[in-house]
């Protein structure tokens, strides 16, 4: 028999320990573990590339990607 992954595992495990439990019991929340990092944002501000256009619908800019925005 192929055991479960480990998440399973620890639920299965868990769930049997509150069957001995009373009723009224509660199990706490499992914890994912983030396996991914995350990535820092961009700061577009912060780019060589970035201006103000001085247009009231579109102030600022970038000359890089060529585009206006809000």
């Amino acid at each position: 028999m192929k055991w479960p992954d480990p998440i399973t595992r620890k639920l299965l495990a868990r769930t049997l320990a509150s069957q001995e439990k009373p009723s009224g019991a509660r199990l706490k929340p499992v914890a994912k573990k983030s396996t991914e990092k995350s990535t820092p944002r961009i700061n577009c501000r912060e780019c060589v590339s970035f201006y103000i256009t001085w247009e009231t619908a579109t102030p600022y800019g970038c000359k890089a990607h060529g585009f206006k925005s809000a």
